[in-house]
């Protein structure tokens, strides 16, 4: 992420303000998805009653 280990500590105890940047730099370091995207494709969820 090119920062310092302080920093990501704060980040971490919600001490620090992060940028929608330093938030996506941080999903791809930890290999997560913490921002839902409406572009990307998930799988849908079939309401029970479709099975009757």
């Amino acid at each position: 992420m090119n920062c310092t280990q302080q920093y990501v500590s704060k980040i971490l105890k919600g001490r620090e303000n992060i940028s929608l940047d330093t938030l996506s730099k941080l999903e791809d370091a930890l290999d997560i998805n913490l921002i839902y995207d409406e572009q990307r494709t998930y799988p849908t969820m079939v309401a029970e009653e479709e099975f009757v």
